[in-house]
């Protein structure tokens, strides 16, 4: 890994730069300092066992930084400047590639901190504005990223079935997942059949929200894609437990001018828990809380319609 991170560093003249582990999922991602500034770059390099293919299959890792660079700066151009902007390389371009053909980006760093556990709840509507901030923002984009779409959905259907062969997911639990999976199909293809999918985030946890003193800020836009705004809502639902903060998502989100279902926001919410198992259960099904976790899933998000 640091023989990765230097070689990328040096892609963008910063061969001195300082820099510290941030994370890694589908990307490693560290903060750089380097004269007096501070930077975020990104080596697409996923852990081993997470597995962001199931939602990126059809594109390079190259395309989908570029897209993602793109993606940033249309925003920044269309009335939502809190984002982190690329940053050029020696070469000109705002992506590169290491030797071995592993893609990179660098962005400006922002400045905030995560949202403390015990103020999440007082967000929420301010949640809801942010996101619908950036619906509006993205309207209109049309460089090629991710679709979550009836495909994506069958994709995730054949991955659980994987799961449950090897063993990394009982066979009660994958059938409880899958039969949530159908339903949302069958919903994709009604909202489809009307509407035109846009870009949301598709990944708006806590941990990819930061707080300023002026406004809340999403960060890592590296899985946006094209989808409907009631997917977006679902996942901010994820982040809570008590109707009145749902009630408050929605209401902020809704402040965009875009009116969403209640119903298709909580099936949404279903399929954010589906996608994560689907991408993670390869890095966490030897862990404790992951068992647990599928047993709570399972007996209360995911037979939310049954």
């Amino acid at each position: 890994m640091v023989e990765m991170i230097k070689e990328a560093l040096a892609l963008y003249g910063m061969d001195n730069a300082s820099y510290e582990l941030i994370r890694q999922n589908e990307n490693i991602t560290c903060k750089v300092k380097h004269e007096g500034k501070a930077y975020v770059i990104r080596i697409h390099d996923p852990v081993q066992g997470f597995v962001p293919s199931i939602v990126t299959e059809g594109m390079s890792d190259s395309e989908l930084f570029r897209s993602e660079a793109e993606l940033l700066q249309y925003l920044a151009s269309n009335g939502f400047e809190d984002v982190q902007k690329p940053v050029k390389a020696l070469s000109g371009e705002y992506t590169e590639n290491l030797k071995n053909g592993v893609p990179v980006m660098m962005l400006t760093w922002l400045e905030g901190s995560p949202i403390p556990q015990e103020d999440v709840k007082k967000y929420a509507v301010d949640i809801g504005r942010m996101a619908g901030r950036i619906h509006q923002a993205a309207k209109g984009f049309t460089g090629k990223r991710p679709h979550y779409d009836a495909a994506l959905t069958d994709r995730m259907i054949a991955e659980l079935q994987s799961a449950i062969a090897t063993d990394h997911i009982k066979v009660e639990d994958g059938i409880i997942c899958m039969s949530e999976l159908k339903e949302i199909r069958e919903m994709q293809e009604r909202l489809d059949s009307h509407t035109e999918p846009s870009v949301i985030h598709a990944d708006l946890g806590i941990s990819n929200i930061l707080v300023t003193e002026k406004r809340l800020i999403p960060i890592d836009f590296s899985l946006s894609g094209f989808s409907h705004p009631a997917q977006e809502v679902g996942m901010l639902m994820s982040n809570y437990q008590d109707p009145e903060s749902i009630e408050e998502i929605l209401r902020g989100f809704e402040e965009s001018g875009e009116k969403i279902n209640k119903e298709d926001a909580e099936r949404f919410l279903s399929y954010s828990v589906l996608l994560f198992i689907c991408m993670q259960h390869g890095k966490c099904y030897r862990e404790e809380w992951f068992g647990q976790a599928m047993k709570r899933w399972c007996s209360t998000i995911l037979v939310h319609w049954v």
